[in-house]
């Protein structure tokens, strides 16, 4: 739809039962820079982190409503999707699989990460918008960056056949 000539995009009016959560907060600038609705610079950040330098430079023209060949346009969106794939792809084999697998054998964060665990009730007070799952209510979570790492028990069935 972006590749249409004369195609404007702008906010939605909210219901009054549209509930907003910390996510739409998170996503919203960046779909807003995305589109061009505002220029706020939150794309900027994450698309030279992972290399996407042919998007860099086509967005700004497209916010201007420049002309930029649909081909080229395409080959950047491509090019950028790939780029964030195999950078999610490198965070999640390297980091978050260990991590995981740490956790998951021990129960327990490893030694080098070294942060104060919080029951549900002391997270939800820190984070009183965060909805935490039943199944996680007895477990223990640990903020570690911007990240919380939960830790809960649960049953796992296996068969000896």
């Amino acid at each position: 739809m972006t590749l249409q000539q004369n195609l404007v995009f702008g906010h939605k009016t909210l219901s009054s039962r549209t509930k907003l959560t910390k996510i739409d907060e998170v996503m919203q600038p960046l779909f807003d820079n995305f589109l061009g609705i505002e220029n706020n610079d939150s794309l900027k950040p994450i698309l030279e982190k992972i290399g996407a330098d042919k998007l860099l430079t086509i967005l700004p023209l497209k916010w201007n409503s420049q002309s930029v060949s649909h081909d080229s346009y395409i080959d950047a969106l491509t090019d950028a999707k790939q780029k964030l794939d195999n950078y999610v792809e490198k965070i999640y084999r390297y980091s978050v699989s260990p991590l995981v697998f740490y956790i998951g054998a021990t129960g327990l964060l490893p030694d080098e990460i070294n942060v104060k665990g919080l029951t549900s009730d002391e997270l939800n007070g820190k984070y009183p918008n965060l909805k935490i799952a039943k199944t996680e209510q007895d477990g223990m979570f640990f903020e570690v960056g911007n990240t919380i790492v939960s830790v809960y028990p649960q049953n796992e069935y296996f068969s000896l056949n």
